[in-house]
């Protein structure tokens, strides 16, 4: 006969037979055991399969040389992110369920990279093969006299995975940003209110940067990666909390009114100056294409030449985009490589830290991969303040190479003085423009040793 596991007795108390209940726990064990592995299990599936698909999709590093001076504003770098932002797709529907769970299909992404390798500095975009052109062309349809270099060497091949070791040690951070992700940082409209602005007043930003790029010694590298992927709205709910920040800044309540008064001026229409701006500036955010995006830097060198400290060279040029009522970049904890001295087994705990970061930025994963959450948004203005072609470097001295400006032949169908169309015939004027120089294509450099010629 089954005895019940609870009851009432006779004289109204109730009863509960615990050995009973735990008998019955232990007989569904395998449920328990079903709940906690098939997440866990899901999690890793996904991961397997993402790793097979960035193994198989195929990346390339292209490498931008610039020239010696930057007539264009800095609102010709934020229209090629928005030309780079249609690599974007969509993920969210029902048939795209088998993309992403089967053949491990993720969101398109690109990394820009300034990197410092025994004091020469580069420009490098890495990229999916097949996004090569869609960059080659946002590119040079902004700066025509830019040289780019495809199918470069990863420059990480200089770099063991098995760092830190006896001779190497390494120094590694990622960043988020101090307030939510609606409010902007600081941006070239602070550096140059007018797109038409003289060349010789506008102030570059990044210069802090290659200045500090620039002292790294022959066995020391610093590099500076920022990892972006287009987003829309339909897979953020970005835009939502935009409203909501801007409705609390302008709907604000200020001191409650007495019973029976009513206010008479608007909430909306106390704002200071400042504050509107503000609203503007999260307006002005919401308005442009998005990506998520992380920052982060590395630090490595010989122990004999080692000082962690030198990796604020590279933090100064993050802290130039910081507003106070806006927004700032800040160290992110969870992933730096840094290990307080009261912590259990310090040295291997920060040996492996320090691994796995060295991991995430080769692999160019986000900082708390697989797990969400540690990405933000910035818009194609910020995109183009953080990382942009730099304005004059003929200048500042800065040890970077450059290209010198292009010159291309007229085209052969433009009429010249006299009404002769310039054709391929040798008896025309075209016949004695052979020897002008010409573009040689892709790569934006110049043959021959007269092609060329400085501005």
């Amino acid at each position: 006969m089954n005895v019940p596991l609870y009851g009432v007795l006779s004289d109204g108390s109730l009863f509960f037979d615990f050995s009973d209940f735990i008998s019955f726990l232990l007989s569904i064990w395998w449920f328990f055991t079903v709940l906690l592995i098939v997440p866990f299990g899901m999690k890793f599936w996904l991961v397997w399969r993402r790793y097979l698909w960035e193994k198989n999709e195929g990346y390339t590093f292209i490498e931008i040389i610039p020239p010696k001076n930057v007539p264009q504003p800095f609102q010709a770098m934020e229209h090629v992110y928005e030309q780079i932002s249609t690599i974007h797709t969509s993920l969210t529907g029902m048939r795209d369920i088998p993309k992403r769970w089967w053949h491990g299909k993720q969101q398109a992404f690109f990394t820009v990279e300034i990197v410092a390798t025994g004091g020469r500095i580069r420009f490098l975009i890495r990229c999916s093969k097949k996004h090569t052109d869609t960059i080659k062309v946002a590119l040079q349809s902004q700066f025509a006299n830019l040289g780019i270099a495809e199918d470069v060497p990863d420059y990480l091949k200089l770099v063991s995975w098995a760092t830190p070791n006896a001779e190497w040690d390494l120094y590694g951070l990622d960043f988020s940003l101090s307030r939510p992700d609606v409010y902007p940082i600081k941006t070239y409209t602070s550096f140059e209110p007018r797109p038409d602005i003289v060349e010789e007043k506008r102030i570059d930003p990044l210069s802090t940067l290659l200045a500090g790029l620039a002292t790294m010694g022959d066995d020391e590298y610093l590099f500076f990666q920022m990892r972006c992927a287009p987003v829309t709205g339909k897979e953020t709910d970005f835009y939502q909390r935009s409203k909501k920040v801007i409705s609390k800044l302008a709907f604000r309540r200020s001191e409650k009114p007495a019973r029976g008064e009513r206010e008479v001026v608007p909430s909306e229409m106390k704002l200071t100056g400042r504050e509107r701006d503000v609203v503007a500036e999260i307006q002005r955010k919401a308005s442009k294409s998005l990506f998520h995006t992380n920052i982060r830097l590395l630090y490595m060198a010989r122990r004999s030449l080692f000082r962690e400290n030198r990796i604020g060279l590279a933090e100064q040029f993050l802290a130039t985009f910081s507003a106070q009522d806006l927004n700032s970049f800040r160290k992110f904890r969870k992933t730096r490589t840094k290990v307080y001295y009261y912590h259990i087994l310090y040295q291997r705990f920060l040996y492996v830290k320090k691994r796995q970061f060295l991991r995430r930025y080769i692999l160019r994963e986000v900082p708390l991969y697989p797990m969400a959450g540690s990405t933000y948004i910035l818009n194609t203005e910020e995109l183009a303040t953080l990382f942009h072609i730099p304005l004059a470097l003929a200048t500042t001295g800065i040890p970077v190479e450059t290209i010198a400006s292009k010159v291309g032949a007229p085209p052969l169908n433009l009429l010249t003085k006299r009404g002769d169309l310039l054709d391929e015939d040798n008896d025309t004027p075209s016949a004695r423009l052979a020897d002008q120089p010409r573009l040689t294509g892709a790569s934006g450099r110049e043959e021959g040793d007269n092609n060329t010629h400085t501005q």
